[in-house]
């Protein structure tokens, strides 16, 4: 039985809502009406007319009769539920898919809207979105998307009516991120610890050209859609391809954001990285940025997350009494927990991998190091497979299997179309892969729903110190607020001119806390920049050059 059926026997309906089950009728009037939007607002699709769709379905025919079932239809649950599907793509890049689907958090959700359900059904039995007809439970969340009618509509932007004063002005914006503990009423936020963070974001002075970068989204779509899925962007997390309707629709709304200095600014309570909507946005438009009308330039450290690995594979990191920069001790509890968790043998991980390492030759890993440090890690791969199995791959399908092997499951999938490629990595480092593995295997005992992800939490954690609270607290303190910063993750973003003077202060700080240099590229966000699409700028700005 598909699932509009399903949902039409749930409802206890043909064509005529008239006949609802007794037991449906007892959940409905148990359900708790409210609405908690985050957000000044939501994106839609332009040729969506909610008006006239509820005209054409009256909410009371599809569930919501409030007289004999206390349930309330709400219009701006509509905005809110569909607007995910432009604001969950713009917030994590990672989660677009080839299929179009978007996953939306049902658990998340029901924060916001307690009777999302009936929404839900009520969008999907009227043809305004589609499910994901292939969704598992317990793997990953329910996806939806904008019905065929809609989805290739160009978005137009909705604000809530609480986001305008009493005079129809919108009202003052805060950068930074604010949601409050329920539990104490303290903002759990901590961005605003730390002044040498908050400070740039603060002062409101990123721009972005909004009419250029606009048209260049336009451009960029049309031509992937014309191009076809060889010329769609690739997804590092899964390896397929990214659908480029997604892509613009969270492009669209990132550069709202940065339209009325909406920056979501906050530091998360997992990893430690700060996220923003410059975090998010793809890297691309980057490059139609300036802060207080002065060019940006990006210092980004090559193949970050094998290189920042080297640190892990020091004795002394994992040691009690270690006397390095930054070790497993000096990471926040979230992150070392796990690794000092003591199995019934009286072993903790971080005793596992000391004595793994101290049982080692010192230089085993001095190949690794060596690749890692000179910024060529994918290409170095891309060249050892072209000679030694006569197969040509690109770099970013090396970069994909790295992160596969980084960030996923100990158990790699044979039908996986990079499977090969992580069997591949295996047997040129042998020893990094069982340090990898050891550190993402599953403890009994240790209640974690995702042991593999300690990997990437841990090297994310590192990043962090280094990046945030080593790098960006001394420029503040050297500076005295002069050099402005904006992090993306593993790179330093600041205004032209201080760029060799950032690039000095993060191979310092990198090859002290590392203990070994890494290999940086300095990338300048302007119209000559080699991620963008020169025919399209071409065509936006004549004779730029």
């Amino acid at each position: 039985m598909d699932r509009i059926r399903w949902i039409k026997r749930l409802l206890g309906i043909d064509k005529d809502y008239s006949r609802v089950s007794p037991v449906r009728k007892l959940k409905v009037s148990k359900i708790l009406v409210t609405l908690k939007t985050s957000g000044h607002y939501a994106m839609l699709a332009g040729n969506f007319d909610l008006e006239a769709h509820l005209q054409q379905y009256p909410p009371l025919e599809y569930g919501f009769d409030e007289t004999k079932y206390n349930l309330r239809f709400d219009p701006d649950k509509i905005i809110y539920i569909l607007g995910l599907l432009g604001s969950i793509p713009a917030r994590n890049k990672d989660l677009i898919r080839e299929d179009g689907f978007v996953p939306i958090n049902t658990i998340m959700l029901n924060q916001k809207v307690t009777d999302y359900r009936f929404y839900l059904d009520y969008l999907e039995l009227t043809g305004v979105i589609e499910c994901d007809p292939h969704y598992l439970p317990k793997v990953h969340s329910r996806g939806y998307k904008w019905a065929e009618r809609y989805n290739n509509s160009k978005p137009k932007i909705h604000y809530y009516r609480k986001a305008f004063d009493k005079k129809g002005n919108l009202k003052m914006i805060d950068p930074i991120y604010a949601k409050k503990d329920k539990s104490t009423g303290k903002d759990e936020n901590t961005l605003r610890n730390y002044p040498y963070l908050a400070y740039w974001y603060e002062q409101k002075k990123i721009n972005i050209d909004y009419t250029k970068a606009e048209q260049y989204a336009d451009l960029l779509l049309n031509k992937k859609i014309e191009l076809g899925e060889d010329s769609w962007d690739l997804n590092k997390d899964t390896g397929k391809k990214k659908h480029p309707n997604d892509q613009y629709r969270a492009i669209l709304y990132n550069l709202e954001a940065l339209k009325i200095y909406d920056f979501k600014a906050q530091i998360d309570n997992n990893v430690h990285r700060l996220h923003s909507v410059l975090t998010n946005m793809q890297k691309d438009y980057r490059s139609f940025l300036t802060y207080d009308n002065q060019p940006l330039v990006a210092i980004d450290i090559s193949n970050s997350q094998p290189y920042l690995a080297c640190l892990l594979f020091n004795p002394e990191f994992w040691s009690e009494n270690s006397k390095l920069p930054i070790n497993l001790y000096t990471l926040p509890d979230n992150i070392k927990q796990p690794f000092l968790y003591r199995k019934s043998t009286g072993e903790s991980l971080s005793i596992i991998m000391g004595n793994l390492l101290q049982g080692l030759h010192a230089d085993i890993f001095d190949e690794y190091k060596s690749i890692v440090a000179s910024g060529q890690m994918y290409e170095t791969i891309a060249h050892w497979v072209k000679d030694e199995k006569n197969i040509e791959i690109s770099r970013d399908r090396a970069k994909v299997a790295m992160f596969q092997i980084l960030f996923s499951s100990n158990r790699h999938n044979p039908e996986d179309e990079n499977y090969w490629l992580t069997k591949y990595y295996k047997e040129k480092f042998p020893a990094v892969m069982q340090v990898f593995r050891i550190i993402k295997m599953a403890i009994a005992g240790l209640n974690e729903e995702k042991p593999y992800a300690r990997l990437a939490c841990l090297l994310q954690a590192i990043e962090s110190e280094i990046i945030l609270h080593r790098c960006c607290k001394r420029i503040w303190a050297e500076t005295d607020r002069q050099v402005p910063v904006f992090t993306i993750h593993d790179s330093i973003a600041t205004t032209a001119g201080n760029e060799g003077y950032i690039f000095n202060i993060m191979m310092e700080e990198l090859a002290k806390c590392i203990g070994v240099e890494p290999k940086m590229k300095i990338e300048y966000w302007n119209y000559q920049n080699e991620d963008l699409d020169n025919e399209i700028i071409e065509r936006i700005i004549p004779n730029l050059n």
